[in-house]
């Protein structure tokens, strides 16, 4: 999920760079092209000018049908009454004139002689002309033959059987074609007129004044001499039916023309205008908007893609300290140590800098927690990190790698002198946490020296390696005495290939049966006389070269490795085996403990199903088997194990507790044990005497008496003397084992000592 999520985070960032870029090429184009984007926005402005003008035509257009159809009515309606029989007196003319809004209106015969209207001849009138030929015109005057100056005349023939009888008109004089031609202006700064084909305007909407420079610029407007302005908007006219031009005007203003003919009135065209100064303020305020706004998202992406960088960044920090910061002290963990010693390699020897790997561990930090409580231990775990780290030089490092172990990669001055340098950094540290908390610390410590080249086989030493060749340098000084170093050297190399001889002939030891089982009776002493009443199944290693080997050899090294589960498996199979033999061969068997180790414990399920299934194949009844658990399993996970635990006991296996009182095992937590058996180790008696007083004996006498209070069954372990057995049989302790009675036996032995039924 963290990959998915870093990736959508990048092609967040590249989205945004892109759009950044994309913006800032924008605005680098819309700065230098301003003119030539301005040209095109012109040009656009000039397209919606035609656009109006056409809209003012149409308006226009509808207003002359109107006309025409109110002609047409007339015409009609004479028509139907015969024109020589039509009659009609002045208030009905006059009537018309007021419905149709016309100036003047009248009718003439066939010959131009007026039959109503004005008694004048109109055939010569080149509107009135054409209509006596059967043509419906609208002709624009300068003055007309009733005396109107500029007027319009529409004419309309009156049809009979198909024939022209007569012509009906109406006039417009200037006043009504104001009236006529009102429309809208273009945009709230622009104004629309009518001119003819001699460039006059004839109605103007709004600017009057506008209107007279107008009537100077256009004057003949269509003539080959005039400006070269106005013949390209003749000619745009002409030939495209519309055309704009930039006119200048006589007080040097200059003004955007859209020209175009009104088809329905002879030589009468609309224009509408807009100011040049208008229309350039008006394009500088959008590019001024555009290029605000440009750059104003320029600068929120920016913002935006520089917050994103911060984001990651400080998401980079923080998965950087996830995954090599340790929480705990705030120094390097076990990740950030490999990739500061691969650093190195990289850096070839940081310029031929020798180095050293040191393993650190914090002694007695278990009896830490489990006495101060582990709020205080993770304290003292802090500051010993912290004091370890301050006094190092520029180019070394201390790193947390586990609970409380600590590497330290350190600038080496040769094995020895790395060793008792870093015996002194111990001293300092545990002392220094003395003087302030009161509170005795002491570590083990192991150094490695990381070879300048490489090792015999050619290969570089890994991190890990280096780190596994200081550990178990530490191994070897663990428990010897207080803060002792010791050295990775020849013999600890020696050490290390036998311990990893063992560890790889582990599979076939199984294989080959090497592993073979000893039994230590145990001894009820609360009878008259000692009986059996126990044993403690114990493994030894009968190996072909080394011959016999004690557990001490061996079982450290496979919980070490992981083969301690294998092992314990093994074992409980083996002594279930021995049991049925002996049951069949009639021998009254006593309860058979086995150890288990903290990894085979915390395996659960799995561990219950594999004991049961074993137990049912050879038919043993679960009282004859005892699990030992060691008093050094109740460390971390503690709520786990007494799970596991409980587990067991409701299951109907017995449990006891190996070595009780050799750590600093929790008398409120063995309560909640669901514990059978509790062991007592034999550190709690090697003290004692043949003269030992009450207080000497006494924590073992209350321990007792505690244990039994809560019933369980109390085991007395190492005991060697028979003034031991009395005091212990006095504080009422049910079982001793050890050498006073036996020491562990061979099969055969142990059978020696059991009763046949």
């Amino acid at each position: 999920m963290r990959g998915i999520k870093d990736n959508r985070v990048s092609t967040i960032q590249l989205i945004m760079l892109y759009v950044l870029i994309a913006l800032a090429v924008a605005m680098v184009l819309t700065t230098v092209l301003r003119g030539r984007i301005s040209d095109m926005m012109i040009s656009e402005m000039q397209s919606g000018m035609i656009n109006v003008v056409e809209q003012d035509r149409f308006l226009l257009k509808e207003k002359f049908n109107s006309i025409a159809a109110n002609l047409n009515a007339i015409s009609s309606d004479i028509a139907s009454k015969g024109i020589h029989n039509f009659q009609y007196d002045e208030d009905v003319l006059q009537g018309e004139m007021r419905n149709y809004r016309f100036s003047r209106i009248g009718v003439v015969d066939i010959s131009g002689n007026a039959l109503l209207g004005p008694d004048i001849n109109m055939g010569n009138f080149p509107g009135i002309c054409d209509s006596l030929y059967g043509k419906r015109r609208a002709v624009y005057a300068i003055s007309t033959t009733p005396g109107d100056r500029r007027a319009m005349v529409v004419s309309w023939p009156i049809m009979r059987d198909n024939l022209v009888t007569g012509v009906v008109y109406g006039i417009y004089n200037e006043d009504d074609l104001r009236d006529l031609f009102s429309i809208p202006s273009f945009d709230g700064v622009s104004d629309s007129m009518v001119i003819n084909s001699d460039g006059d305007v004839l109605v103007s909407v709004n600017d009057q004044e506008l209107a007279k420079q107008l009537r100077f610029a256009l004057n003949g407007w269509q003539n080959t001499f005039s400006p070269s302005a106005q013949q390209r908007l003749f000619t745009k006219v002409k030939q495209n039916g519309s055309g704009v031009e930039r006119i200048a005007l006589s007080d040097g203003s200059q003004y955007f023309l859209a020209c175009m003919p009104i088809n329905e009135i002879d030589d009468l065209y609309i224009v509408g205008t807009m100011p040049v100064s208008k229309v350039e303020e008006r394009i500088g305020k959008q590019l001024d908007v555009i290029t605000a706004v440009l750059g104003t998202l320029l600068i929120v992406l920016l913002l935006l893609y520089s917050y994103q960088t911060y984001s990651k960044r400080k998401q980079e920090e923080r998965l950087e300290r996830l995954a090599f910061v340790d929480d705990l002290t705030g120094l390097g963990n076990k990740a950030a140590y490999v990739r500061t010693l691969y650093s190195y390699y990289k850096d070839n020897g940081r310029n031929g800098q020798a180095i050293s790997i040191a393993s650190i561990d914090i002694d007695n930090m278990k009896a830490c927690n489990e006495i101060m409580g582990f709020s205080y231990g993770d304290e003292m775990i802090k500051r010993f990190g912290i004091y370890l780290s301050e006094p190092l030089a520029d180019g070394e490092e201390c790193f947390r790698v586990g609970g409380d172990i600590f590497y330290l990669i350190l600038k080496s001055q040769g094995l020895q002198s790395d060793g008792n340098r870093l015996r002194k950094l111990i001293d300092d540290v545990t002392a220094r946490i003395k003087a302030e908390e009161h509170y005795i610390l002491t570590a083990s410590a192991g150094v490695y020296q990381v070879p300048d080249a490489t090792t015999e086989d050619g290969k570089i030493p890994s991190p890990m390696e280096c780190g596994d060749n200081a550990d178990f340098a530490r191994k070897k000084a663990k428990g010897k005495t207080t803060n002792i170093v010791c050295c990775f050297d020849s013999a600890l190399i020696e050490d290390m290939m036998e311990v990893k001889a063992l560890e790889d002939s582990f599979s076939s030891a199984l294989d080959n049966n090497e592993f073979v089982m000893y039994y230590q009776p145990k001894y009820s002493i609360q009878g008259p006389e000692p009986i059996l009443a126990g044993a403690e199944a114990l493994v030894r290693w009968i190996h072909p070269k080394k011959g016999f080997l004690n557990p001490g050899v061996f079982l450290s090294l496979f919980e070490r490795d992981g083969n301690s589960k294998m092992l314990d498996m093994h074992i409980i199979e083996k002594v279930c085996h021995q049991i049925s033999i002996w049951r069949k061969n009639g021998y009254q068997v006593p309860t058979i403990s086995i150890n288990l180790s903290r990894q085979t414990l915390m395996l659960g399920d799995l561990l219950i199903n594999e004991l049961e299934l074993l137990m049912e194949y050879y038919d043993i009844p679960r009282k004859l088997i005892q699990l030992e658990i060691l008093e050094g399993s109740f460390g971390e996970k503690a709520e786990d194990m007494l799970a596991i635990l409980k587990t067991l006991k409701k299951r109907g296996f017995s449990v006891a507790m190996d070595d009780f009182g050799s750590g600093y095992s929790s008398l409120g937590l063995l309560n909640e044990m669901p514990l059978d058996c509790v062991k007592l180790d034999r550190s709690l008696f090697t003290s004692w005497t043949d003269e030992v007083d009450e207080v000497a004996t006494a924590l073992v006498k209350f321990t007792i008496q505690v244990l039994k209070l809560h019933g369980r069954e109390v085991v007395a372990e190492g005991i060697e003397e028979k003034y031991q057995v009395d005091i212990l049989k006095e504080f009422g302790c049910d079982l001793i084992q050890g050498y006073y009675f036996s020491k562990p036996l061979p099969v055969d032995s142990f059978e020696e000592k059991m009763n046949k039924a």
